[in-house]
């Protein structure tokens, strides 16, 4: 029924292993933001990844945000 609790916050970790987000990251933080739903990206295994790749990987995420709220398109961002 009506009684169970609301989510209050999502920690959604991303492989920074990885060159890019998967798409089933993009799918879940596109989920929370359509349904109003508060979400923390945390970047996991850090310590197999250069600094600059984090760097990078963290600025494309950030571009995403503000692209969203903004209404800037980065998609083609590099974060050079």
């Amino acid at each position: 029924g009506g009684n169970a609790p609301s989510l209050k916050r999502l920690y959604l970790l991303i492989d920074s292993r990885l060159p890019q987000p998967t798409l089933l990251d993009l799918s879940v933080m596109g989920w929370c933001d359509d349904y109003a739903i508060p979400y923390t990206l945390v970047l996991t295994k850090v310590d197999g990844s250069s600094r600059a790749h984090c760097v990078k990987l963290t600025n494309q995420l950030c571009m995403r945000y503000h692209s969203l709220y903004l209404g800037t398109n980065h998609d083609d961002y590099e974060g050079d």
